[in-house]
């Protein structure tokens, strides 16, 4: 399995502590996806927005990685499928821009309050 090399690499660009999620308590085991594949949790620091780098930069002087630097340079570790990182476009552009299929990060977050109420945030 490639997961010691990814847990490696991810540590390499600045991710804290990458771990191979546990399936516990629901099963004995690794979590996986419905293809079978294990599943990494790979927190790293507040990820910058374009905005926050100077021009054409993937990095601040920190280290701290602007967010679709880090995506692209995450998806070619070999071993990676997919991210969880949601940028660029949102649903309703990329509609618009007749882009379907690709990840969209979302226009609205949804909260379940300890009342019952949902709280509604929009990107």
């Amino acid at each position: 399995m490639s997961a010691p090399d990814v847990l490696d690499r991810l540590t390499d660009l600045g991710s804290i502590k990458p771990i191979v999620r546990p399936g516990l308590p629901a099963k004995a085991g690794e979590a996986v996806t419905d293809n079978g594949m294990w599943i990494i949790d790979a927190p790293f620091p507040q990820l910058l927005l374009p905005s926050d780098v100077e021009a054409g930069a993937s990095r601040n002087a920190a280290g701290a990685w602007e967010v679709s630097a880090l995506s692209k340079e995450l998806l070619l570790i070999p071993g990676i499928v997919e991210i969880g990182i949601f940028h660029g476009l949102n649903g309703l552009q990329a509609a618009q821009a007749g882009k379907f299929g690709l990840a969209q990060k979302p226009v609205a977050a949804y909260f379940g309050m300890e009342d019952g109420r949902v709280k509604v945030t929009g990107a």
